[in-house]
């Protein structure tokens, strides 16, 4: 569906819910496959109503290291690895739009369950404080998830404090969530290890250095 600035991709996909958006997970993974390859083979006239200059506020430098992302009016940075992608993504109900730097080690399944994916996004106080899902704040939700899960530890890195739930030899995942607070809010980084071999401690190790070089590479920007 199509009109002058929208369109609209619709899929069945996936099972299982990861946030309060109720969407399931694996449309997030059908959208990285799918939306690369969708083409405007017409070009959208713009209205000719008055409007400011439109200013670039995100953008993605090319390096050896990999691919270095930079949100001006959020004022953050960070180091994507080279052999991973960069996607946009939201939060709180599409009240935040967030940066994902993510890759899937299978090469034969879309299906995200070998992989790392690291989601950064600047959350303003008075979102924060007052965005519910159901009858508790979706900022506390976001927390509790990660710190009831069995074995979860603290942890803390680059100014950044949170929780890494343990057991990934039961599920097959690690997650982590942190915090670092900043003027009128905080940055939030949330990340998923996803282990197609549950038992492989060389992989763990090996991804969670990867995990914790992207957090590293964070800074604050003007």
């Amino acid at each position: 569906m199509m009109d002058g600035r929208w369109l609209m991709f619709e899929s069945s996909c996936g099972t299982g819910f990861m946030n309060e958006s109720e969407l399931p997970a694996g449309c997030a993974e059908a959208r990285k496959i799918i939306e690369p390859t969708l083409k405007l083979k017409t070009k959208i006239i713009p209205d000719s109503s008055p409007r400011s200059e439109i200013i670039q506020t995100e953008t993605v430098t090319e390096l050896a290291s990999g691919q270095l992302y930079a949100n001006t009016v959020n004022h953050y940075s960070y180091l994507c690895p080279g052999g991973f992608n960069i996607f946009d993504g939201y939060d709180f109900n599409s009240k935040i739009k967030t940066s994902e730097c993510a890759k899937n080690y299978s090469d034969t399944s879309p299906e995200f369950g070998d992989g790392i994916s690291l989601t950064f996004e600047f959350v303003p106080e008075n979102i924060s404080s007052t965005h519910m899902n159901g009858d508790k704040l979706w900022s506390e939700q976001k927390l509790e998830t990660i710190k009831s899960t069995p074995g979860v530890k603290v942890y803390q890195r680059n100014s950044f404090s949170g929780w890494m739930s343990g057991a990934p030899e039961d599920s097959g995942y690690i997650q982590y969530i942190m915090r670092r607070s900043t003027d009128g809010g905080y940055f939030e980084i949330t990340a998923l290890i996803a282990l197609k071999d549950k038992f492989e401690n060389n992989t763990k190790e090996e991804r969670q250095a990867i995990v914790n070089e992207v957090i590293d590479s964070f800074k604050i920007i003007q």
